[in-house]
């Protein structure tokens, strides 16, 4: 509890200020008033308990997970959020390995335009490459 009130005085010192607006015979201003540590006092705290929603997602060998605050819709932890090789935003989840991979990581089967990723494209051609999923593999 000690700790939760050093917490929250800190917190209000960061985010309380007072715009003072004052007059005088000769002058007119505008004063910004930040209150100090010790010109807080925390009588009480209450414990809140707050609904967290879990969400696991499932495809193929990965499994994400999007956790959220019930009251706001906030994320805490969204594991979908992220391209899993270079951390961009995702465009697609490789129909292959199921990873979710941004635009850069992102490779197109020729054939049947099955979105998949670096790892799990074939590439043939040195100048002009060409990619292809497992199915659609040409020969050697």
């Amino acid at each position: 509890m000690t700790r939760a009130k050093e917490v929250a005085k800190v917190e209000l010192v960061k985010s309380l200020s007072l715009h003072y607006r004052y007059e005088t015979t000769r002058t007119r201003g505008v004063k910004v008033l930040n209150p100090r540590m010790k010109d807080i006092e925390i009588l009480s705290i209450q414990p809140v308990k707050i609904p967290i929603l879990t969400g696991m997602y499932r495809f193929r060998n990965y499994t994400y997970t999007r956790t959220c605050l019930a009251p706001t819709g906030g994320f805490i932890l969204d594991q979908t959020a992220k391209c899993l090789i270079c951390l961009n935003r995702p465009v697609v989840v490789c129909g292959n390995c199921g990873v979710v991979v941004c635009e850069h990581h992102m490779r197109t089967c020729s054939l049947c335009a099955k979105s998949l990723c670096t790892t799990c494209a074939i590439s043939k051609g040195i100048l002009s490459k060409t990619y292809y999923c497992a199915e659609h593999q040409p020969r050697q």
